[in-house]
């Protein structure tokens, strides 16, 4: 996987894609790349909180009001042993942004990460992170069957908190610094929709540095280009790829 892909949603009902770069860009994708879709099974509508004797507690859907300002979507199939780097450096970057003095201290966030069917101990590695930073933040969906990139996706997209929600890869390809970039670069491509007031709407705004009143009812979508690294990309693959 060469890049972190992103989904923005700016509404309710809304899911949009966006491909996470330095160079920002409009553009769409498809997130679901099966042409028929399995029913969500009971298991798949919780998640377990290791601080509560690893009790099943229903997820959110994105058709509830946002709650949080981010959620980013990690699908991980078999990723037991890159997962923990990807989410080092992404949690670091969350909690600094968090914390800081900047007037981003309303920034919430939190951390899905779907488990596709893997044979490995992807779940057991990811539930170490909920325990520690708390089911608040960090929250594991597995899957009983795999279900694909696309698949997958989808199904952390359906149970995220966040006004604004990115996925990524498990890799980490794309640094999570970039993100700012996405967020500017989304202000000003959303166009205005029915009204979505809330308070991750407020903070989102904030960051983006646009009305508060404006972001409530814009949905948006942007996409990012590698192009700037096509030539290291290139030079680093092998002949196979």
């Amino acid at each position: 996987m060469e890049a972190m892909d992103a989904l923005a949603v700016w509404g309710p009902l809304v899911v949009l894609t966006i491909v996470f770069g330095a160079a920002v860009a409009m553009g769409f994708s498809m997130v679901n790349s099966f042409p028929v879709r399995r029913p969500r099974s009971k298991s798949e509508n919780t998640f377990k909180d290791p601080n509560a004797s690893g009790k099943a507690m229903p997820f959110s859907t994105i058709h509830s009001p946002a709650s949080l300002t981010l959620s980013i979507i990690v699908p991980a199939y078999n990723e037991e042993e890159r997962l923990p780097v990807m989410l080092d450096e992404c949690v670091a970057y969350l909690e600094k942004r968090s914390r800081n003095s900047t007037g981003d201290a309303s920034f919430s966030w939190e951390v899905i990460v779907v488990d596709d069917g893997s044979h490995d101990r992807t779940t057991e590695v990811a539930l170490a992170y909920s325990k520690r930073l708390t089911a608040e933040r960090v929250r594991v969906l597995t899957l009983e069957q795999n279900r694909g990139k696309g698949g997958a996706v989808r199904m952390g997209v359906l149970v995220a908190r966040g006004q604004m929600v990115l996925f990524a890869d498990a890799d980490g390809a794309t640094d999570i610094r970039d993100l700012p970039k996405l967020e500017r670069e989304l202000a000003a491509v959303a166009v205005v929709t029915a009204g979505n007031e809330s308070a991750a709407a407020a903070a989102a705004a904030a960051t983006a540095g646009v009305a508060t009143d404006a972001l409530e009812r814009r949905v948006g979508v942007v996409a990012g280009s590698r192009a700037h690294m096509e030539d290291d990309a290139v030079a680093s693959r092998t002949l196979l790829r």
